[in-house]
């Protein structure tokens, strides 16, 4: 797969797949894919748009990118100082 195989698609006013989505993601936050593809690839999608199931796609594989927190319920287990891969959260308003 390649950046400006995904760029031309959007251009061309098609959809782009979960499977091209998640692997742009990973690309980007690894530094595998450089800024300005990425950019040309949003300006294409100012003038296209996204369809419901790639906003949806991309939207997952951006949160999946980073660290996740948990989130404290009545009498759980969670610990919410904690994401979920185990490093410690910073709380800025404590």
């Amino acid at each position: 797969m390649r950046m400006y195989d995904l760029i031309e698609k959007k251009k061309q006013g098609r959809s782009l797949t979960g499977q091209e989505l998640d692997w742009m993601i990973a690309g980007f936050t690894e530094g595998a894919i450089p800024d300005y593809q990425m950019a040309a690839f949003l300006m294409a999608v100012c003038f296209q748009g996204m369809s419901e199931q790639e906003t949806t796609a991309m939207t997952l594989a951006m949160a999946r990118s980073g660290g996740q927190a948990l989130h404290r319920r009545r009498g759980g287990q969670d610990h919410p100082d904690r994401c979920a891969d185990g490093r410690r959260l910073r709380h800025p308003h404590r």
